[in-house]
């Protein structure tokens, strides 16, 4: 077990330094940053000012390097366009963010687990369809037209909910619905996983020997058919600690996805690489969680040497 891990941790470690190398490197293709520093009026001289004072002037390697000793000590750098340092500016939205997806998360897996789990026992029945059509509406709806309809229904039409803005319980009503809705296509995977379970062997075997029912369903179909969801809820889960874009803007959330749009817009490379990485980051840690899930999931995951 202990191996497993530290094979693991160090297989995240790899593709944590590969990811800041990718990011440093697209970053940089988006165009110069003193296109939003400079005016039209400054002169080439300004320019070069300019240049020395953001230590754009250097070689990229020496600017990869300097990035990533300021990123191990903490640091990521002033902003270019906002009045805070890249790091401030996380701390401020970040509270927001992890409010937003985690209550989306806390809502939306235990109930596509526990519909997922009954539709697979309820195997065609009107239980069965309902949550089947309730996971393809979730997952085959874009998140923007979603929250629009929303928005017009219950802000415009009926006036119940605000439309943007973070204040009361109220404003969390709707970009947590819009959140939700698509980590409804966990549902179809637990179905899924669930009903190849209760059609095998073992499942039926338990059921000769008379186990009761709801002993074969959670302590044995259940713990093996949910190593096939932990994936997809790992990388959903990551989405939604690291801030969604398209909620958040719509719903004017000040969270980390509208800051990672305004980064953008102002080519703001301190502000974008210190969300892309730290995004990355939150997915890389989910995906090691999730490996050492599997195997209290199913203690047989291991490495393993073959010998040949």
């Amino acid at each position: 077990m202990q191996r497993y891990i530290l094979i693991r941790l160090f297989h995240g470690l790899i593709a944590f330094l590969g990811v800041t190398i990718l990011i440093f490197s697209l970053v940089r293709l988006s165009g110069d940053p003193l296109d939003n520093l400079l005016s039209e009026e400054d002169d080439e001289e300004t320019a070069q000012y300019v240049r020395q004072l953001w230590g754009l002037d250097r070689p990229l390697a020496v600017q990869y390097f300097t990035y990533m000793g300021n990123v191990l000590q903490g640091e990521f750098g002033p902003s270019f366009s906002f009045d805070a340092s890249a790091g401030e500016l996380i701390k401020r939205r970040l509270p927001n963010t992890l409010l937003l997806g985690g209550l989306a998360t806390a809502i939306s897996f235990p109930l596509s687990i526990a519909i997922g789990v009954f539709t697979a026992v309820r195997r065609d029945s009107f239980l069965d369809y309902g949550g089947k059509s309730l996971a393809i509406v979730g997952q085959a709806t874009p998140d923007f037209w979603i929250a629009i309809i929303l928005i017009w229904i219950f802000a415009v039409t009926l006036g119940w909910l605000p439309t943007s803005g973070k204040g009361e319980i109220d404003h969390l009503v709707l970009p947590v619905i819009v959140l939700a809705l698509p980590s409804a296509a966990t549902l179809r995977l637990m179905r899924s996983a669930m009903l190849n379970q209760l059609d095998s062997e073992y499942v039926k075997l338990a059921r000769i020997k008379g186990l009761p029912e709801w002993k074969i369903i959670w302590k044995h179909a259940f713990r093996n058919a949910a190593i096939v969801p932990l994936t997809f809820m790992s990388v959903i889960i990551a989405q939604l600690v690291s801030g969604s874009i398209v909620v958040e803007t719509i719903f004017a959330w000040p969270g980390m996805g509208q800051l990672a749009i305004q980064a953008i817009n102002a080519r703001d490379y301190h502000v974008v690489q210190a969300l892309a990485l730290m995004g990355s980051t939150i997915l890389i840690l989910m995906h090691l969680v999730t490996d050492i899930a599997y195997v209290y999931a199913d203690p047989r995951i291991r490495f393993t040497r073959i010998n040949r």
